[in-house]
């Protein structure tokens, strides 16, 4: 439900300084409310040389003098706020301080991204590049997470659209020495190393780990809504929070997508009324497509505000985030989802394991147009992304789920809902990660302890086949979205480079596929193949095809949200001029390269 802006003030700035800088940060906030939004007065705090501003705060937030969490707690120590002590349970970003030190510390999961950038005089910090960027009072574009979010639809590890701008890895930690003024960067170490136990052994420990991260959520049920689709993840948070609910009537689950998904009794919205019914939790669907025809233009215009072009993934926000306006006045603190990190599907090869986690760069595509490729930045995978000569297949598949997919896709996606409802992971606590970490591989492969598991704990309603959301290749194939692709693409083909000769080759891309009937909507027996490939773990090291609709979508995306950022850096100069932009930024460098 918030976004947070966060600013160290050096301990020589004079008080007048302060109060300008809330002035200035209220005035970020007010651009980052979505327009189709009422949301409260933000919330303001200023402490010892600390000035940090809430956007659309939820009352739950735990708030201790500077010191915020963006998030929530499992069981939250007495020293949750303090610079230096153990990274505390839960799902967060965590801004905590002291008259000696101010810290930033991330999740095991890295579900909730921190980014900053320092001067000499000011460390600023926030859950939004656009915060930044309107503080800073400039832009400068990075054109290394262009390439990735061409080729991967991420903007890659550790990279933001400013060049200037860093970002915190998953289970990290960022620690500015106020008297010195020097930052140090720290990161968990990721392994996953089987302890040889016996099956029944980590199936005590997995269980045990379940049941204390939803015993130690300290939260109203009333208050929060369970997002229910048809497969194990969601099923598995309702049935965990049945156990440790007194009276579970008061939880509400909801299931959202196309108005006839319902109809569908192996789809996800008819399994999801069955499990809540089931379960007796007060649930409810809700359609993406209403009566009102979806304006592509507003949704392109709210996907990028919101989500600050971090992901391609629009299929869920068809109806322009509307959908996420609904949950917000539905008067609730926020919602928890599925995510998890039980482990991943069967791979059969390293390639697979690089496509299926979302790491690919430009040169990993096929049929990229020439010019595509002498456009992009050369963009490599970090060392830290490669295989390791002492892991397995298995152990660096998933320590790449937790370590790229989760800090750096799912995190993205969180972005978007988070500017309008809380979001927490309670099937992502450090307890039960580090359980999942000492399983041998065969029992995380395609879930499998995970699933045994919750079977022995839900009810036995079969698990969906069909999603309720639209399908990605359906949305390329409907002609609104083409319309808008094409002339959104032709306003950009007047850009300056890069964005000009990108536009060209994207437009290009989606007449061929027009006139020639390629690229739209996908065969059936193709679908069916890659399902089979996904239950079997064939191998498939083709080099994948970047589709017409998906090379445009990705295009317009990164020039609308390049176009946003440069709004935004002079949309406060003419109430204040100076701003920090005065101020030379200190570099904050990225994992990747």
């Amino acid at each position: 439900m918030a976004k947070l802006v966060y600013a160290v003030l050096r301990q020589h700035a004079k008080p007048s300084v302060a109060a300008a800088l809330a002035a200035r940060i209220t005035r970020v906030l007010a651009r980052l409310v979505p327009d189709n939004l009422q949301a409260p007065a933000p919330r303001l705090i200023v402490h010892d040389g600390i000035v940090a501003g809430i956007c659309n705060p939820a009352a739950s937030l735990p708030v201790s003098g500077a010191s915020v969490c963006m998030g929530v707690l499992h069981d939250a120590p007495a020293d949750w706020s303090c610079p230096g002590a153990p990274a505390p349970d839960g799902s967060y970003a965590l801004f905590r301080a002291d008259p000696h030190g101010v810290e930033l510390l991330t999740d095991i999961s890295g579900s909730r991204t921190i980014w900053y950038a320092q001067t000499p005089d000011i460390l600023l910090a926030a859950t939004s590049q656009r915060a930044l960027v309107m503080l800073l009072g400039s832009f400068e574009f990075e054109p290394r997470a262009l390439g990735w979010l061409v080729a991967s639809g991420t903007l890659g590890p550790g990279f933001s659209w400013d060049r200037r701008i860093g970002c915190l890895a998953n289970d990290s930690r960022l620690h500015l020495d106020r008297h010195r003024w020097t930052l140090t960067r720290s990161e968990t170490p990721v392994a996953y190393v089987a302890d040889g136990g016996h099956r029944r052994d980590h199936a005590a420990r997995l269980d045990a780990a379940l049941d204390h991260s939803f015993a130690t959520l300290d939260l109203a049920p009333e208050r929060w809504i369970v997002p229910l689709s048809g497969g194990y993840d969601s099923r598995a948070v309702a049935a965990l929070l049945a156990a440790h609910v007194p009276e579970i009537g008061r939880l509400r689950t909801v299931t959202w997508g196309l108005r006839d998904a319902p109809a569908d009794r192996l789809g996800d919205a008819a399994i999801a009324q069955r499990v809540a019914d089931s379960l007796g939790t007060a649930h409810a669907f809700l359609s993406l497509d209403g009566d009102v025809p979806v304006d592509f233009e507003q949704v392109l215009a709210r996907f990028v505000a919101a989500g600050e072009g971090r992901t391609d993934r629009i299929s869920a926000y068809i109806d322009g985030l509307a959908l996420w306006a609904r949950l917000h006045a539905m008067d609730c603190d926020g919602i928890l989802r599925g995510d998890e990190a039980f482990g991943c599907r069967r791979v059969a090869s390293d390639f697979q394991v690089l496509r299926n986690m979302h790491v690919l760069v430009p040169g990993d595509l096929a049929g990229l147009p020439a010019a595509v490729r002498g456009t992009l930045a050369e963009v490599r995978r970090p060392d830290a992304l490669l295989r390791r000569a002492d892991e397995t297949r298995a152990a660096w598949r998933d320590r790449l789920g937790i370590g790229f997919e989760h800090p750096y896709l799912f995190a993205a996606l969180n972005d978007l809902k988070l500017a309008y409802v809380e979001v927490a992971h309670p099937l992502l606590t450090r307890r039960i990660v580090e359980a999942v970490r000492t399983l041998p591989d065969e029992l995380r492969t395609d879930k499998k302890l995970f699933r045994e598991r919750v079977l022995a704990r839900v009810p036995p309603v079969p698990i969906a086949r069909n999603v309720a959301i639209p399908a990605r290749a359906a949305l390329f194939a409907s002609a609104r979205f083409r319309a808008a692709m094409c002339a959104a693409l032709d306003e950009a083909a007047a850009d300056d480079p890069p964005f000009d000769t990108l536009a060209q080759c994207a437009r290009n891309g989606l007449d061929e596929a027009a006139a020639d009937g390629r690229g739209w909507r996908e065969r059936p027996w193709r679908r069916a193949l890659k399902r089979v490939r996904r239950r079997v773990g064939w191998a498939n090291d083709a080099p994948p095809v970047l589709s017409p609709g998906a090379l445009a979508l990705r295009v317009v995306i990164a020039r609308r949200t390049v176009r946003l950022l440069r709004e935004d850096a002079v949309a406060l100069a003419a109430e204040d001029p100076a701003g920090v932009s005065g101020h030379a930024v200190v570099a904050a460098s990225a994992t990747g390269g």
